[in-house]
């Protein structure tokens, strides 16, 4: 699983949960600067986007065989690379284009490849859609193979429209809401 944008808001999520199910989370990242929080991930390998060549390294870690997921945190700029890192069947998962809307396809590569694009709009879910998806990483939490990211502060769910509001100023650091004590 290519996880990018990996220390970013979003990033620092999908890798412990790949990596709690049996993947081989590969961070990809903009700079030496993110790597550092990504200590505490448990990835196979992080990758620059800067000054490396990302399906080089994914194929090499896959024995030629490229990623089976890749999710896009950034937009436009990786998805290219990102195309070209899928193997046969490859899923990409794209919920931000924070830096760019726009990018090209090649469709041979897409058809050839049967890859498949989910957009994923965090903003219309549900309660009741988070819950069930909370419920379904809750065991792994539990048992102690996903941690918390270092700086929580927790809300209540109650007041998860306060949690919301704190993520949308854009504190530095991860809001939580608790749906018990």
């Amino acid at each position: 699983v290519i996880v990018s944008g990996a220390a970013g808001a979003a990033g620092p999520a999908p890798a412990p949960i790949a990596k709690a199910i049996g993947a081989r989370p590969i961070a990809l990242v903009r700079s030496d600067d993110d790597v550092p929080a990504l200590e505490t991930l448990g990835v196979e390998a992080i990758v620059r986007s800067d000054r490396d060549d990302l399906p080089a390294v994914v194929n090499e870690l896959t024995g030629g065989k490229g990623a089976n997921v890749a999710t896009n945190a950034v937009g436009a700029p990786i998805f290219a690379s990102l195309v070209q890192a899928l193997g046969k069947d490859g899923r990409m998962v794209i919920f931000s284009a924070a830096a760019g809307r726009a990018a090209d396809l090649d469709l041979f590569t897409f058809y050839r490849k049967r890859l498949t694009f989910y957009g994923l709009d965090t903003a219309s879910f549900t309660l009741d859609r988070v819950g069930k998806i909370l419920a379904r990483i809750d065991p792994y939490i539990e048992a102690g193979r996903i941690r918390e990211p270092g700086t929580v502060e927790r809300f209540a769910l109650a007041d998860a429209r306060a949690a919301y509001e704190r993520v949308q100023s854009g504190h530095a650091g991860k809001v939580v809401i608790v749906t018990h004590p």
